[in-house]
């Protein structure tokens, strides 16, 4: 007997509920089945529903088929007719065609997609947006008079669209400047036909625009995917929210839509967590952030940001998101790390509510400034290089781990690659001229410079950058006159006046880098991000008394009676500057002192390696462990000496091996210094005396000759208490110059 004919007489002999119960577990098992297959196998989201539908269609037949042949059958008179008619043969052939038309549906749709034809087809596969093609979100218009609500809605999907690998949504910052190069107001409002007139103009490949309007109690969103140069309609959709509750949910099933028919693979699509657990479930707290983001990478009113983020993630403490953004503020306007490390912490914490972007991001920022671990930070960014090869945030941040890693080389690719994705990100020229300075390469630096001052003219950075050029140069003044500029455009940061302070202190005016200081403490206090005032004043005017004037003993005094006035423990959750601290103490031979600051130092995240080493080697000197000395300095110089062979230069001076100090402090001099100004500041006058000193007694003059005018004409507006130095080597000039004929 047939197995089809032995499943028929089965169900002849069954009852019709014992029929029901079958089909209705038959069918359960048949739905986890599809739903597997839809999840394994990235099957359009429309296949569940359709199996569904094919269940529920036969029902009814079922039990109309079991009527009509158990009813029947019993009955004399019965009805032949319908009875040929409503068989289970046909009944269960038909289901199965069904099932069988549903799979044929399916894989002609998955066919259909991959050849880019027919209903099926996304944007990608039939050739009208690029992959990684450029995305501008436009501010969603609303009849209801909410736009803080329509503001929400579009910074959400934003988000959203902004993890797909295929696409790369225009960023506020880049929207900002286009705004400005159109003479538009840089916070206006970006609508519909705004948003098509800069994408016209910046070359940018769609624009999504869309709208949120109430229909009774809850809410419908539309969003449709626009070609720019023509207006035409590429792409729309839309979802409706039961009230304001469901705003986010409807937004991730808009987004996914989207993102599907552009040309994402499912796969992708379903991999990232939802919207509301990839940013929070309260739209409170969205809405705060959401007007910080704008603040933040709009206005620059990063000081007005952070009381918004703090009160978002005080809603919701699981807000990843916020965490994150908040500690980019907090760096945005120099909170030290004491403060900045508790929102880096927590958003490396949450890191798993992520999208993959996000993800990598928060690991990286967290690797960069809290662990220290430049490999770790490197892997992350590659990682989000994986998800999309132009991401400009991965390359221009991976270029600054590259640079402190010395890969000078592949540190300009990255910035060079970050620029050409996005000529309106200002800190990718910075890396780029940076990695060209560090090989001395300045003609290339200079087209840099220039390349950067033609995209972004308007952007203060480039004199900062020029002041940086000069700098690497040895001409100082120009150096003095970009940083001026740069501080007074920008007078409420403190690192603008820190930087004339670095001009002051190479050229021996350890008076005027205090007047600076005080400048830039003042600044930091407005801001609200200087800690221990009295502290950090003494600390850095003991560095100069040690490194400049050479007498660390006054220094000291100056610490110990700002720490008097503000001991360790008076402001909660902040710590002084253990490491520079640590330098004065080990500068004077006060050994102990300073390894007690150092190992304060060492139990605070975020410490540099190499300042860490540098108050080690301080330590080894002054307790004549030499060699130690040596070989921890050997092992922070990489054997480049592109960074830090000065740390090599003062063990052997130290050691009285002058030959060895001589090389290293004469490397030191001619390898072109980018940034790290301050250290740069006080050790280069230094080595200039230095090294005339140590070739002086070895007899070798006409280098001495040379070393003693380097010296004399950098300090030649030295501070008063500085001139006996300066004159010593004037004289001693004479002499040599005289003894050489």
């Amino acid at each position: 007997m047939s197995p089809i004919r032995k499943l028929l007489e089965e169900i002849h002999r069954r009852s019709i509920w014992q029929l029901l119960g079958l089909y209705v577990a038959g069918g359960w098992v048949l739905l986890e089945v599809v739903a597997t297959f839809v999840e394994q196998l990235f099957l359009p989201g429309w296949v569940f529903p359709g199996a569904l539908l094919l269940l529920a269609i036969g029902l009814p037949v079922l039990t109309v088929t079991a009527t009509v042949q158990g009813g029947l059958r019993s009955r004399a008179d019965g009805a032949p007719g319908l009875r040929g008619l409503l068989t289970w043969r046909r009944a269960i052939g038909g289901g199965v065609l069904a099932l069988l038309l549903l799979g044929v549906g399916t894989t002609g749709w998955l066919a259909m997609r991959a050849m880019g034809i027919g209903p099926a087809a996304t944007l990608v596969d039939s050739g009208e947006l690029e992959e990684l093609g450029s995305l501008l979100v436009a501010d969603l218009r609303t009849a209801t008079g909410d736009t803080a609500l329509a503001d929400v809605a579009a910074e959400a999907l934003r988000i959203d669209l902004a993890q797909s690998p295929v696409l790369r949504v225009a960023g506020p910052q880049l929207v900002s400047q286009a705004l400005g190069r159109m003479g538009r107001s840089r916070d206006a409002r970006l609508d519909e036909p705004l948003a098509i007139e800069l994408a016209v103009r910046e070359g940018i490949a769609a624009v999504v625009t869309g709208e949120l309007n109430s229909a009774g109690n809850g809410y419908v969103i539309t969003a449709k995917v626009l070609a720019p140069g023509t207006g035409e309609t590429l792409l729309s959709r839309r979802e409706t929210a039961r009230d304001t509750s469901g705003v986010l949910d409807a937004i991730d099933a808009l987004s996914a839509g989207l993102r599907e028919r552009i040309g994402e693979p499912l796969a992708s699509v379903r991999a990232d967590p939802p919207l509301e657990r990839a940013t929070t479930a309260s739209l409170d707290a969205l809405r705060l952030f959401t007007r910080a983001t704008r603040m933040i990478d709009v206005e620059a009113r990063n000081t007005e940001a952070i009381p918004m983020l703090e009160e978002a993630v005080r809603i919701d403490s699981t807000f990843a998101l916020a965490w994150r953004k908040l500690a980019q503020a907090q760096a945005n306007i120099g909170y030290p790390m004491s403060l900045r490390l508790g929102s880096l912490t927590r958003a490396f914490d949450l890191r798993d509510r992520l999208s993959p972007r996000e993800r990598h991001l928060a690991a990286a920022t967290y690797h960069m400034n809290v662990t220290r671990d430049n490999e770790e930070a490197l892997a992350a960014y590659d990682a989000m290089l994986q998800l999309n090869p132009s991401d400009a945030y991965a390359l221009t941040n991976g270029a600054q781990i590259l640079l402190r890693l010395r890969e000078y080389e592949r540190a300009e690719e990255w910035a060079v690659a970050s620029f050409a994705s996005d000529p309106s990100n200002r800190f990718a020229y910075h890396n780029a001229i940076n990695a060209q300075v560090s090989q001395g390469r300045f003609s290339s630096a200079d087209s840099t410079l220039a390349a950067f001052a033609t995209a972004l003219p308007e952007i203060p950075d480039i004199r900062l950058d020029a002041a940086g050029l000069a700098w690497a140069r040895g001409d100082y003044e120009q150096a003095r006159i970009d940083f001026e500029a740069a501080r007074d455009r920008s007078p409420n940061l403190p690192a603008r006046h820190n930087s004339l302070r670095f001009v002051a202190l190479v050229q021996g005016k350890p008076a005027e880098a205090t007047r600076h200081l005080d400048d830039a403490i003042a600044a930091g206090l407005a801001r609200g991000t200087t800690d221990r005032p009295r502290v950090g004043r003494a600390t850095n005017e003991a560095y100069a008394d040690a490194m400049v004037r050479r007498d660390p003993e006054r220094g000291i005094q100056g610490i110990e009676r700002a720490l008097r006035d503000e001991p360790f423990d008076s402001v909660d959750g902040t710590f002084p500057p253990y490491i520079t601290m640590a330098a004065v103490y080990g500068e004077a031979g006060q050994w102990q002192r300073a390894s007690e600051l150092l190992e304060l130092a060492r139990m605070r995240p975020g410490q540099n390696a190499i300042s860490i080493a540098a108050i080690e080697v301080r330590i080894a000197i002054a307790q004549a462990r030499y060699e130690e000395a040596i070989a921890v300095a050997r092992r922070v110089e990489g054997g480049d000496c592109r960074t830090r062979c000065d740390l090599l230069a003062y063990a052997f001076d130290a050691a009285g091996q002058a030959d060895s100090a001589i090389v290293y402090m004469e490397r030191y001099v001619t390898v072109p210094k980018w940034s790290d100004w301050l250290v740069d500041g006080v050790t280069r006058p230094y080595f200039y005396e230095r090294i005339a000193q140590l070739a002086d007694e070895q007899g070798d003059l006409r280098k001495a000759a040379e070393y003693y005018a380097r010296f004399a004409e950098l300090w030649a507006e030295a501070d008063e208490d500085l001139q006996p130095r300066v004159q010593a080597a004037h004289s001693r000039l004479e002499e040599i110059l005289a003894l050489l004929g």
